[in-house]
């Protein structure tokens, strides 16, 4: 009688070898799949208010709709390719109560073992599968803690940046990018190819283009928030790999155009863990950036705790540039800092910005070349390279893409609304 209530084991355990075949490839694909179905909820739900607005159904988010659908799919395709091996298997678990019952009676019939006994090896034979059930379950939750241990695996393995241990004397602030070369992760092409140019110490130098021309990516490597993959970027002589990289944020103060801002109090958003730093400088800083009107008029002042959504992009750009103000850096770099401000504050901004970037090294990422007509050193770039260099008025005669430019900015000053499409003038 045991060994009858262990014929469905081996039948059972060769049927679960069945629906495991090609497991590993199936489960990493559909991790994938459903990585990219809740990010595409996430965004969704966050573009609702658009999605409102144009009256759109679900069904216009096409990555919404793309990743719903690939689930769906690989779900369907998974179940119908195991639907037989997984009938099987739970039809194998209830063969022991199959095999007992005959067996038994034939026993019985033949004075060999008792009811009590029958009933006894019936209630084994039922729950002796059990435990093979619940192991397949779990199975399935231990792939899923396996292939999350190795996202975490490989996040724990990444290398960590490459900077020196001990912080270095700099002479003197220029920045020199030395045939600069940067790749995205996913991206088939480069970004930035072979740039090289100096930004002075005591001057600004303006980097200009088209759009994707690879301006902010410039700026964003020197504080290394990405890691060039080719050539040399230097402050004063000195590599920036080679310099710690507390050292080097030490360095760098930077205003660009996406600003983040920390749950946490005004106070706390300027300071940035710069703790040095007192009530009243971060108050004059704040008043210095334009941020000290709207500031007061919070519930708790410096001590309102506000949030990326408290904000106007305005206000949170006077923040930003407040943070900058208060960090005092040998090195600025500015992404159209006064993007986000009105025609009051625009110029007080600009009279904060002029008094912030004094004796300093200066990198301004513009798109309105109005503001560059007394820079030094003006920067134009397409395609992720130089294409032409020098002031205002030399790139003005000399080089038609800056020419270009600015005719587009100066037609983009008169451009008006209008209900006649004809009353549009770039004369």
């Amino acid at each position: 009688m045991a060994l009858v209530a262990l014929i469905p084991l081996p039948i059972a355990c060769l049927l679960q070898c069945w629906m495991f075949q090609g497991f590993n490839q199936r489960i990493t694909v559909y991790y994938h799949v459903v990585a990219d179905l809740h990010t595409s909820i996430v965004d969704f739900v966050k573009s609702m208010p658009l999605v409102k607005a144009f009256n759109m159904t679900v069904n216009s988010h096409q990555r919404y709709t793309n990743a719903v659908n690939a689930h769906n799919q690989l779900v369907r395709e998974w179940l119908t390719e195991t639907r037989t091996a997984t009938a099987l298997f739970k039809l194998s678990l209830d063969l022991g109560l199959l095999c007992i019952m005959p067996v038994g009676i034939m026993l019985f019939s033949q004075g060999e073992v008792t009811l009590a006994v029958i009933f006894m090896f019936m209630l084994l034979g039922i729950g002796l599968m059990e435990p093979l059930y619940n192991l397949l379950r779990f199975g399935n939750l231990f792939s899923a803690l396996l292939k999350g241990v190795e996202n975490i695996r490989e996040f724990a393995h990444a290398k960590p940046q490459r900077e020196g241990q001990t912080p270095l004397p700099i002479k003197h602030y220029d920045i020199c990018f030395n045939q600069v070369s940067f790749r995205h992760p996913d991206a088939k092409e480069n970004t930035l190819e072979q740039l090289s140019f100096v930004a002075k110490q005591g001057e600004i130098t303006a980097l200009v283009g088209p759009s994707g021309a690879g301006k902010s990516t410039a700026a964003q490597l020197i504080p290394r928030l990405y890691e060039h993959q080719g050539g040399d970027i230097c402050i004063g002589d000195t590599p920036i790999e080679m310099l710690p990289l507390e050292q080097l944020m030490s360095l760098t103060a930077f205003v660009f155009q996406d600003t983040f801002i920390f749950n946490d109090t005004v106070m706390n958003n300027i300071r940035m863990g710069n703790d040095s730093l007192t009530e009243a400088e971060i108050i004059n800083a704040a008043k210095a950036a334009c941020a000290d009107d709207f500031i007061e008029q919070l519930p708790e002042r410096y001590q309102t705790v506000i949030g990326p959504e408290t904000l106007s992009g305005g206000q949170a750009q006077r923040i930003a540039i407040a943070r900058a103000i208060a960090k005092n850096a040998p090195i600025v770099l500015l992404d159209e800092a006064t993007a986000y401000a009105d025609a009051r504050n625009e110029v007080r901004i600009q009279q904060a910005l002029s008094d912030l970037i004094k004796d300093k090294t200066v990198i301004v990422i513009a798109h309105r070349l109005n503001t560059l007509i007394h820079v030094n050193h003006i920067i134009v770039m397409a395609e992720g390279r130089k294409v032409a260099e020098g002031t205002h008025q030399t790139l003005l005669a000399t080089h038609s893409l800056y020419q270009n430019m600015w005719a587009a900015h100066q037609a983009a000053k008169i451009w008006h609304f209008s209900t006649d499409a004809k009353a549009v003038s770039y004369d």
